[in-house]
């Protein structure tokens, strides 16, 4: 079954909208979460989250 076919299959599904439809929810959703995504990057970003990776991993091998 090509694109086509699979296309036409999701548009003829009983019991529910339209593709399109189902499109309109899924899209605006999709974009907040990568948009919280991208935000929560530049926040550990400016807030110096990855700085001095190996800071944690040498502590552990201190014995103060």
């Amino acid at each position: 079954m090509g694109a086509k076919g699979a296309w036409r299959q999701m548009e003829n599904m009983e019991g529910g909208g339209s593709l399109m439809e189902t499109l309109l929810y899924l899209m605006p959703i999709a974009l907040l979460l990568g948009g919280l995504d991208v935000a929560a990057f530049v926040w550990a970003l400016r807030s110096g989250q990855y700085e001095a990776m190996d800071g944690a991993a040498e502590r552990v091998l201190i014995d103060d």
